[in-house]
């Protein structure tokens, strides 16, 4: 994949800390503002995010959709490892289910992290939903897409 320049990009949305760039055939690329908590391991604190970058672009992902109903529809694994680009088959309605608690995630079965400030809340044969507590919760809280909508 051709990385983009940043004159090419059609538009930024900062949901947060992310800034989300949103270029030519509907790529999301997101980079981080810097800042740490203190009190974390830097893992901790990488894990928590990049889950919240793919929950951004699963946002953005959602957005562009329009009413599909019931039918499932494809988003990105939010775990917290980079390079992980599985894709996860989620109805509408659980989708929105993951998306009302803002400290949750869904991920790939196998992907959750249980080192990573976070712990189960749902498995199913599809996806698992993690929720992060701790420190991890308020860097993924404050960075939740839908907050700057409300």
């Amino acid at each position: 994949m051709k990385a983009l320049r940043n004159e090419e990009y059609q538009s930024n949305l900062w949901f947060g800390s992310l800034l989300i760039k949103l270029g030519e055939g509907g790529i999301a690329i997101a980079e981080l503002r810097s800042g740490n908590s203190a009190g974390m391991d830097e893992r901790s604190v990488r894990l928590a995010q990049n889950e919240t970058v793919f929950r951004a672009a699963n946002e953005a992902i959602e957005g562009n959709r329009g009413d599909r109903g019931s039918e499932e529809l494809t988003f990105l694994c939010e775990c917290g490892v980079q390079t992980c680009f599985e894709r996860i088959e989620l109805t509408r309605e659980e989708y929105e289910g993951v998306r009302a608690e803002p400290a949750r995630f869904f991920v790939a079965p196998g992907h959750e992290d249980l080192t990573a400030g976070e712990f189960v809340v749902e498995e199913t044969s599809r996806y698992t939903v993690v929720e992060k507590r701790g420190e991890e919760r308020t860097i993924v809280e404050r960075s939740d897409p839908r907050r700057s909508r409300q």
